[in-house]
């Protein structure tokens, strides 16, 4: 049940909680940096491929198409060549000093972790409110909308 705060309560709120919106925002700088860093290396691998579009599911490709982004490649079902490519996406992660766990994308291991904060942060915003943080998510834009409110009152000034 949303409760009624006064703005008193929303700048406390806001000085208790700018230390994660500040946390958030490094997670996305981090993100974005590393979504670059890794597309920058990876990309060349994938073109050598050439996957196709093997599904009815048109996404900006249709059946046959190559598909021109790795996002894609759940279009492909060339399961032999999708391993053969996440093998060699490991070992260019490897060359490029990543040490995470084996079979795991540095750039969605950043992006996982900007996910984590956004949430905590969002979880934050629904016990002030009187909501389940979860509820922030039932649509992509409303989550979106709460981020924004959260990180724009956490990081705002309010004083």
């Amino acid at each position: 049940m949303m409760t009624n705060r006064t703005p008193e309560q929303l700048k406390t709120w806001a000085r208790e909680n700018r230390g994660l919106a500040v946390t958030v925002a490094k997670a996305m700088a981090f993100a974005q940096v590393e979504r670059e860093r890794v597309d920058a290396y990876i990309r060349p691998i994938f073109v050598r491929y050439q996957f196709t579009n093997d599904m009815d599911r048109p996404r900006n490709t249709h059946r046959g198409e190559i598909l021109t982004d790795p996002k894609y490649l759940y279009l492909s079902e060339d399961e032999e060549r999708c391993k053969a490519y996440y093998e060699e996406c490991d070992r260019a992660h490897r060359e490029h000093g990543y040490r995470g766990e084996v079979g795991t994308c540095p750039a969605l291991v950043a992006e996982d972790l900007q996910r984590r904060a956004e949430q905590l942060l969002l979880d934050e915003l629904g016990r002030f409110v009187g909501v389940d943080g979860a509820d922030f998510c039932r649509t992509l834009e409303l989550r979106a909308k709460a981020l924004d409110l959260a990180m724009a009152t956490a990081l705002g000034g309010v004083k």
